[in-house]
């Protein structure tokens, strides 16, 4: 019997802690105005065949369309922070090397996506042309070992941003970062079933992969809100986390039609690419 009760305490401490670790930061005061001003996020702007994607003209199109936007923030090797989604240049510049290999006059004389007269542009450029007409999810690529100075540099130019914006990251070390460097900061945690990303290849899933789809990293980052894969809400990690802490906010990503929007009711803001969403916010009417 003694075992029996032992057992049951150890279950008990371990839930508790498990709890512990995986909770996001509580509500704070301010939170919810930066979290709720916008229902729609164009993914990287309002990109297509004429204005590629974490292009000027995009994010012109979803400030014209009143949208917020989505973007994400590399550095260059001379420390100025771009836009610019992958880490390797091959996909939207046809050339070989990382983002951070080369200067930013280097990387401005790259057609982006086979575009002339687009290139990568600077975080100082797209904050210049949003001047705060819509709120902001800047991401930051942190999967390369100079993601402190990626971090370090948007901070520099969002700190005098008067317009709403937040950040997200997949790597919760830059949200430790942030949470210490910049607490007032609104923070969030991108993630997804990493099991579905590993499951078609030979690779083994690292260990930190498995603490983060579980949201153990929370523990570390302590997000105000939770980006998540709308493609793997159905999973049980998403489905565990989303009932025990319904309060916290959760963003879908990237929602490719209305009907992705349906994928789980706990969604307040939508990342969305490839429609048009029915409904805007009445605010950027």
């Amino acid at each position: 019997m003694m075992a029996l009760y032992i057992a049951l305490i150890a279950i008990l401490v371990l839930s508790f802690v498990f709890l512990w670790l995986i909770a996001p930061r509580s509500p704070r005061r301010g939170m919810k105005e930066v979290l709720q001003a916008q229902t729609y996020f164009a993914h990287r702007g309002l990109h297509d065949e004429e204005s590629p994607e974490n292009s000027l003209p995009a994010f012109q199109k979803a400030v014209d369309a009143g949208y917020g936007i989505e973007l994400d923030v590399q550095i260059s090797k001379d420390g100025i922070p771009v836009v610019y989604h992958d880490d390797h240049l091959r996909r939207g510049c046809k050339i070989d090397g990382w983002v951070h290999d080369y200067t930013l006059e280097q990387l401005q004389n790259m057609p982006l996506f086979e575009r002339d007269d687009v290139h990568i542009p600077t975080l100082a450029e797209v904050l210049e042309l949003v001047g705060g007409k819509v709120p902001l999810i800047v991401e930051i690529k942190a999967s390369r070992p100079e993601w402190r100075e990626t971090l370090e540099g948007a901070m520099n130019l969002l700190e005098k941003y008067e317009g709403i914006y937040c950040i997200e990251s997949f790597n919760p070390l830059a949200l430790k970062q942030l949470r210490k460097h910049h607490p007032h900061v609104v923070r969030g945690q991108l993630c997804d079933y990493y099991r579905s990303w590993y499951k078609s290849s030979d690779k083994r899933m690292p260990f930190s992969m498995f603490l983060a789809q579980w949201f153990v990293m929370n523990v570390v980052a302590r997000p105000d809100f939770i980006a998540y894969n709308c493609k793997n809400t159905n999973k049980l990690p998403f489905r565990m986390i989303s009932h025990l802490y319904p309060d916290c906010t959760y963003i879908a990503w990237t929602t490719k039609s209305e009907a992705d929007e349906q994928s789980s009711p706990i969604f307040s803001a939508y990342i969305f690419e490839k429609y048009i969403p029915a409904q805007k916010d009445e605010s950027a009417s």
